[in-house]
C-alpha cells in the first residue's frame, strides 16, 4: 500500500468510528428508557464497541 492509501484507509476508519460511537449512543439511550440499569447498558455498550470497532 502506498502512503496516500493508508492516509485514505485511516480517515475512512475514523469516519467509520464516529459514526458508530454515534450509533452507540443512540443504542444506549434505548436500552435506558426500556429500564435497564446503566451498569448493564454500559456493559451492552462495550460488547458491541468491542465487535464493531475491532
Amino acid at each position: 500500500m502506498s502512503l496516500q492509501e493508508d492516509i485514505d484507509f485511516e480517515q475512512m476508519a475514523d469516519q467509520v468510528r464516529a459514526e458508530n460511537a454515534a450509533l452507540l449512543e443512540g443504542f444506549g439511550t434505548w436500552l435506558t428508557e426500556s429500564g435497564l440499569k446503566e451498569k448493564t447498558v454500559r456493559r451492552h455498550q462495550g460488547n458491541v464497541s468491542f465487535y464493531i470497532d475491532h
